[in-house]
C-alpha cells in the first residue's frame, strides 16, 4: 500500500499536522528553557553552575573534552540522516530542482528557532542542563534541591512539560511513519529472495522484528542523545562521509585541484575522529544511568555550597 511504498504520500497525509506541531514544540521548548532562568533564582550563589565562554587550553585538549566533542559532532550529524529520504522526495516533488533551496531555508529556519532554546538554557542551567528538557519543567522541589543529584529533574512535572511531551510524542510519531517505512524498504531490499520473492511469513516476521527491536531499545535505553550518536558514528559517518570521498577518489570521478583534496582530507580526518571518539563517548554514556534524581548530594559540591545546605538542616533519603 501506499504507507510501505511512497514515503511522500505519507509525508502528504500528514503535512497539514507539521507546521502545528513544529510551532508548538518550539514555543514550549523556549518556556521550558526560560523557566530555569527564574528558578535558578532559587539557588544560592556559591552553588550556581558557573558559565565558561571557552575553557582553558589543557581543557579543551582533555581526553574528556574530546569525547564530549565527538558526541555533539555525532549527535550533530545524526540530523542528517534525513538525506536518506531526498532522493525519492525528488523524485516526486513537481519542480525538483527546488529540493536544495527548500532544504537550506529549512534548515535555516531550524537554526533560528533553536537558538533561542540553547541560549536561554544555558543562562539557566549552565552546565548542569538535562539531557530531556522536559525532566527540568518541574515545580514543588524539594529544600535544598540545588544540592542534590540531577537537582533539575527533582519536583513535579509542571503541565506546560507535559504539554512538551505530549507534542513531542505526537512529532516522533509523524516522524516515524516516513524513518519505519524506509527501513523496512531498505531490509527488504537487501535480501530480496528472503522478502520480497519468499514467503510472505518471512516479510511480516521482519516487520514485527523491528517494531520489537524498537520498542526494547525505546524502553531500555535511556539516554536518546546517546543512542543517536552511536548509530551516528558507526554507520552515517561511514555512508555519508567516508564512503563517498573515498569512492571519489579510487573511481577518478572527476580531477580536482589541490585544494579541493585537501579539504576532501580534512573532512575525511574529521570523519573518522568523530567515528572512533563518537563511539567510545555514545557506549561510554549508555553504561547505567545515575540514581535516581535527589537521592544524594551532588560530588561537586564546593566547601560553600555544602555550608549553605547544611545550614537547612536537612536530611537526604
Amino acid at each position: 500500500g501506499p504507507f510501505v511504498c511512497n514515503p511522500g504520500a505519507l509525508m502528504k497525509r500528514v503535512a497539514f499536522l507539521g507546521p502545528f506541531v513544529c510551532i508548538l514544540t518550539v514555543a514550549f521548548a523556549w518556556i521550558g528553557a526560560g523557566s530555569s532562568i527564574s528558578a535558578k533564582e532559587a539557588i544560592p550563589e556559591p552553588c550556581r553552575s558557573q558559565h565558561v565562554v571557552l575553557p582553558s587550553f589543557s581543557d579543551l585538549f582533555s581526553m574528556g573534552m574530546i569525547l564530549e566533542l565527538a558526541v555533539v559532532g555525532s549527535y550533530g550529524f545524526w540530523n542528517f540522516a534525513v538525506i536518506v529520504t531526498v532522493p525519492t522526495l525528488r523524485n516526486q516533488m513537481k519542480n525538483p530542482k527546488k529540493t536544495a533551496p527548500a532544504a537550506i531555508i529549512a534548515y535555516f529556519i531550524a537554526l533560528v528557532m533553536f537558538l533561542p532554546i540553547m541560549f536561554l538554557g544555558y543562562a539557566g542551567f549552565g552546565n548542569e542542563a538535562p539531557e530531556n528538557l522536559v525532566d527540568s519543567m518541574r515545580d514543588s522541589r524539594p529544600m535544598g534541591w540545588w544540592a542534590l543529584n540531577r537537582a533539575w529533574e527533582t519536583g513535579r512535572l509542571t503541565a506546560t512539560g507535559a504539554c512538551l511531551a505530549l507534542i513531542v510524542t505526537v512529532n516522533m510519531l509523524m516522524t516515524e511513519a516516513i524513518i519505519i517505512p524506509c527501513a523496512v524498504l531498505a531490509v527488504e531490499a537487501s535480501f530480496p529472495g528472503v522478502f520480497r520473492r519468499g514467503p510472505r511469513w518471512a516479510r511480516k516476521v521482519m516487520r514485527l522484528g523491528i517494531a520489537f527491536f524498537r520498542l526494547v531499545v525505546a524502553t531500555q535505553i535511556e539516554s536518546f542523545v546517546a543512542m543517536s550518536a552511536l548509530v551516528t558514528a558507526l554507520f552515517c559517518i561511514c555512508n555519508n562521509i567516508i564512503f563517498p570521498i573515498v569512492a571519489f577518489h579510487y573511481c577518478k570521478v572527476k580531477k580536482v585541484g589541490p585544494v579541493r583534496k585537501t579539504i576532501h582530507v580534512l573532512v575525511l580526518l574529521y570523519g573518522v575522529f568523530i567515528m572512533i571518539f563518537g563511539s567510545i563517548a555514545a557506549i561510554q554514556s549508555l553504561s547505567p544511568a545515575d540514581e535516581k534524581p535527589g537521592t544524594r548530594l551532588r560530588s561537586d559540591l564546593t566547601p560553600q555550597c555544602r555550608s549553605a545546605f547544611d545550614a537547612l538542616n536537612i536530611t537526604v533519603r
